[in-house]
């Protein structure tokens, strides 16, 4: 039977390593150095992803007001997340749900807070997942049937 090799990187004192194909070096939103060895944001604060870092997602959010990435966002698959926002906004940046080659296998809610009178972005609206010169890469498990009556 095969055996599986795991191995941890540290990279300044931070376990940095999401396993994937390819691996992706980046910080974990659970660990405090990840925020400046501050806590994580908390209810209605903004996140934001400068180019150059990326930030892996191991842990549901808070209701957030905005994401913006500009760098890269990648979700781990350890188990399943809820991130919630107002407005997740992808500025020349990456979302990456998964891989071709290596699928998402648990959950992923993306939940859009807000109502008709929350604050809209030019050329997208409210609540919403704008992309902007970006990548949006989501992958997951293969599904079989892939359509569905509706009455």
């Amino acid at each position: 039977m095969p055996t599986t090799n795991t191995f941890s990187v540290t990279v300044k004192g931070n376990n940095a390593v999401l396993k994937t194909a390819p691996f992706v070096y980046g910080y974990k939103w659970s660990e405090d150095d990840t925020w400046g060895g501050d806590f994580a944001p908390i209810q209605g604060d903004t996140v934001y992803v400068p180019e150059g870092m990326v930030l892996v997602v191991d842990q549901s959010t808070p209701q957030l007001q905005l994401i913006l990435v500009e760098g890269t966002i990648v979700f781990a698959d350890g188990a399943d997340l809820t991130v919630q926002a107002e407005t997740i906004l992808i500025v020349d940046g990456k979302f990456i749900l998964g891989t071709e080659l290596k699928p998402h296998l648990n959950g992923v809610t993306i939940i859009l807070t807000g109502d008709v009178h929350t604050r809209q972005l030019p050329e997208f609206g409210n609540k919403v997942i704008g992309c902007y010169n970006c990548e949006l890469d989501i992958h997951g498990k293969e599904r079989t049937e892939v359509w569905s009556v509706l009455s």
